[in-house]
């Protein structure tokens, strides 16, 4: 059985367990007579859309780059901090949606053969107890097809079920208020221009009794108890656009009977685990260790014990995830997936597109997942409209640009004050490396004739944008994302002209859009320049150290474990590097890790899982068994979300939930 289980409540966010049907994400923390259910909202971000288009950015560009081709960094950079930087400087923050509090009434007795699971085929959560001699059992799913979640609370206790039920959302909410004999609400907006919302629960009950009071659903003496609750949004970018959030969930709701949870539970399981099922990886371990709970599995690999069967299960855990917070018709997989506890996340919980978001998709393809990708591509489709006014506005180019974070919004502006990464142009075209790899699983020709406007309009910004220095035609002002070199008079910098993971970039982006071209019969407009530019493209260079170099100039880096390792782009995820044709750059890109692992390298969850990866395409399996196991054992909390470990900067703050090293160990373990 694909199962998480415990023999204990959850203590904190990072032990609920996590349900998703793409849109609706929910944490379950299995107390047992009072808890609550935390529940999220694709589209619960705040604020609306911004044109934070920095002004001044065209006029100082010039500037800026002939300060970086003058070696001039420092000048450069503070430039850039001036002129290029969005306004405001952040994009829109993602936020929880709501908790929905219970309490069971009970006497005082002992909890005996408690059970608390996730069955990772069926996408249903549930939890089990005795307490005097009565059975208790909550069970949980969210369903894709009827779009809201479900939870079932029952018991064979002689006078029933007698508990409560309100929504909290901090203080971020307007009103509270009945919606019904049966039902309550919250509703409210997401500030300036930003949606309004509605969250409704409505309960139904066997054998007993429901009313409302106040703020509260009272149910009394129910020998079976059926909460259907939803929370939805005037997002205008979905298929199902709602005008009305309340007249819309007071309808949907309202359909529902006591009797109707059984077939939605069987429709649920059915269409779940077809999608789950479409991969299956095992792994031989000792049988006795599948009797173990999942934290003394995880207990017995922090103690250095091997558990091939936990590997796989984490697999299986990825590829659950990605169905749960990345559906059709839906928003792509954010920093967080789907489940975020705050109203303030760490980084906003949103999409970092120098390494985050794409690693998010990194298992989609290769574990047979190509239905979750295609949220992704929608975004992409939103981002190209804005990233045409961001090249126009900020570089006087034409084409669609984005620099390294978006939102729901598509924005395309640069995001953050930050030297390292705010201030490069190849975030839209990373994604767009995402579209041939989708076809080439796929062989989807139709998704293919959709998506090449989006490639041409990426591959003409670089027409516009790249320059030609000593020979090279680069992208110049830029960023080897997040890294920072000395200059030979001992000063650090991050802005450069050209960098090796943008060549690669490059090289992907050009080949997609000849083939693309080539396979639908069509002879694009940029097509030559493409064919005369390649050859002048940056060559992969070895440095003194025997490493691939990540600059055009062999610097020494400021940060020698750094945990990205956006040089080796052209290894992993793309395969220009490879044995066959690249002998020399492979042994390059062996010793790069080399030094970054002699350094203290892969030192958060989704650094470790890149660098998983980079060992599993060179062929090293023993060292990536090593970080598959480091990954487990160091970054992977009692509910197996990845974790990014504690940074002193943040204070007070004792874990930090990044849901990407999850997807990329999962590809790496494929």
């Amino acid at each position: 059985m694909e199962s998480l289980w415990y023999e204990k409540p959850a203590e904190n966010w990072i032990e609920a367990l996590p349900l998703g049907n793409g849109r609706l994400g929910a944490m379950i923390s299995g107390a047992p007579f009072c808890g609550h259910i935390q529940m999220n909202e694709e589209s619960m971000v705040y604020g609306g859309p911004l044109d934070r288009i920095n002004s001044d950015a065209k006029k100082y560009f010039p500037k800026i780059r002939e300060l970086v081709l003058e070696g001039k960094i420092q000048e450069a950079q503070q430039l850039e901090l001036l002129a290029l930087s969005g306004t405001p400087q952040s994009e829109r923050p993602y936020q929880t949606m709501c908790d929905v509090n219970y309490r069971i009434d009970h006497e005082e007795g002992e909890i005996q053969s408690y059970r608390r699971q996730l069955d990772l085929e069926k996408g249903v959560a549930e939890t089990s107890f005795l307490h005097n001699g009565a059975k208790y059992r909550m069970r949980a799913l969210i369903s894709e097809k009827e779009d809201l979640l479900v939870a079932e609370f029952q018991t064979d206790r002689e006078d029933g079920l007698c508990m409560s039920v309100h929504i909290t959302r901090g203080r971020f909410y307007n009103c509270a208020e009945k919606a019904g004999e049966d039902s309550i609400y919250i509703d409210g907006d997401l500030g300036k221009g930003g949606s309004e919302f509605c969250i409704q629960a409505r309960a139904v009950v066997e054998n007993g009794k429901v009313e409302t009071i106040g703020e509260h659903l009272v149910i009394r003496n129910a020998s079976r108890v059926i909460f259907y609750i939803n929370g939805v949004t005037t997002f205008p970018y979905r298929k199902k656009k709602i005008s009305d959030p309340a007249q819309y969930l007071k309808k949907q709701l309202s359909a529902y009977s006591a009797k109707d949870f059984d077939k939605i539970l069987v429709d649920h399981e059915k269409s779940h685990s077809e999608i789950f099922d479409r991969s299956v990886l095992k792994l031989s371990c000792d049988p006795k260790l599948e009797q173990l709970t999942t934290d003394q599995r995880l207990q017995r690999i922090h103690q250095g014990k091997k558990d091939p069967g936990f590997a796989a299960l984490y697999y299986e855990y990825g590829r659950y995830l990605l169905m749960a917070s990345s559906r059709p018709g839906g928003l792509p997989a954010n920093l967080q997936g789907i489940w975020c506890e705050k109203l303030e996340p760490i980084w906003d919980s949103k999409y970092t597109i120098n390494i985050n978001t794409e690693m998010n998709y990194w298992p989609a393809e290769i574990c047979n997942l190509s239905m979750c990708h295609e949220p992704l591509f929608d975004l992409l489709e939103r981002m190209v409209e804005n990233g045409k006014k961001t090249a126009q506005k900020m570089y006087g180019c034409r084409g669609f640009v984005a620099h390294h974070n978006t939102d729901i919004w598509a924005d395309t502006a640069p995001q953050d004050l930050a030297i390292a990464a705010s201030y490069w142009v190849m975030g839209g075209a990373w994604i767009a490396t995402h579209i041939w790899k989708h076809y080439r699983y796929t062989m989807d020709t139709e998704f293919l004739k959709c998506m090449m406007p989006v490639l041409e309009e990426c591959v003409l910004f670089f027409k516009d944008f790249m320059i030609e220095d000593q020979g090279e035609l680069i992208v110049c002002p830029s960023v080897s994302p997040e890294n920072t070199y000395y200059q030979a008079d001992g000063t650090v910098g991050s802005a450069c002209a050209g960098c090796t993971m943008d060549t690669g970039i490059l090289r992907d982006i050009f080949y997609a859009y000849l083939e693309g071209n080539r396979i639908l019969g069509k002879k694009g407009d940029l097509e030559e320049w493409v064919r005369e530019i390649s050859r002048k493209l940056p060559s992969y260079r070895i440095g003194k150290y025997g490493q691939l170099l990540e600059w055009r100039e062999d610097y020494e880096e400021w940060e020698p474990g750094h945990r990205h390792f956006s040089h080796l782009y052209p290894l992993f995820p793309s395969n220009q590097i490879n044995e066959y044709e690249t002998p020399e750059l492979v042994k390059a890109c062996e010793r790069s890790l080399e030094r970054r692992m002699e350094a203290g390298g892969g030192h958060t969850g989704w650094s470790c899982a890149w660098l998983l990866n980079l060992y599993a395409r060179l062929q090293e399996g023993d060292k990536a068994e090593k970080y598959i196991y480091y990954l487990l054992d160091k970054l992977t909390a009692p509910n197996l979300f990845d974790l990014h470990p504690p940074l002193e900067r943040i204070s007070g703050i004792p874990w930090v939930f990044q849901i990407d090293g999850n997807f990329g160990g999962t590809c790496g373990i494929a």
